[in-house]
C-alpha cells in the first residue's frame, strides 16, 4: 500500500516546520538569556544586601 504524495510538497513542508521549530528555538533562547539576566542581577542584589547587612539583622 503505497500513498502518492508528490515529493515536493512533502519537502515543502518539512522545511516549513523546521523553519517554525527554529524560530521557536530562537524565542526561547532570547527568554533565557533574559531570565539569565534576571537572576544574574537577583544574585547580584542579594550579594550587595549579603555584604552591608552581613549578619542579617533587620532595622
Amino acid at each position: 500500500m503505497t500513498t502518492n504524495i508528490p515529493q515536493g510538497s512533502l519537502l515543502d513542508v518539512l522545511k516549513k516546520k523546521m523553519r517554525q521549530t527554529k524560530e521557536e528555538m530562537e524565542r526561547y533562547k532570547d527568554e533565557c538569556e533574559e531570565y539569565n539576566k534576571r537572576l544574574h542581577a537577583e544574585c547580584m542584589r542579594r550579594e550587595e544586601v549579603q555584604i552591608e547587612n552581613p549578619h542579617g539583622i533587620r532595622s
